[in-house]
């Protein structure tokens, strides 16, 4: 078995899926980032075959499903700088 294998095989242990899978783990198993993982899964189609395969087999393999209360609080923070960015131009 070469290291590919073996950190195939690693990874593969950890394939049984649970609420504490993150968008970490689905980069980590993909060799992406997490930037990569968020965009494919949004749905924007810059990316080639190849990888997103690699992440929507990750996402599959690992179980993971996004958190919808980690997405809100990351889209208040989005939108509590564009209030302090306006008043700021003001």
């Amino acid at each position: 078995m070469n290291s590919g294998e073996l950190l195939v095989s690693n990874k593969i242990k950890r394939l049984i899926p649970h609420s504490d899978v993150t968008i970490y783990d689905v980069a980590e198993m993909a060799c992406v980032s997490t930037a990569t993982v968020s965009r494919i899964l949004a749905g924007f189609i810059s990316f080639t075959p190849e990888t997103k395969l690699r992440v929507l087999a990750a996402v599959q393999a690992l179980g993971y499903v996004p958190n919808h209360q980690a997405q809100k609080i990351a889209l208040m923070r989005v939108l509590r700088l564009r209030e302090d960015v306006d008043c700021f131009e003001e």
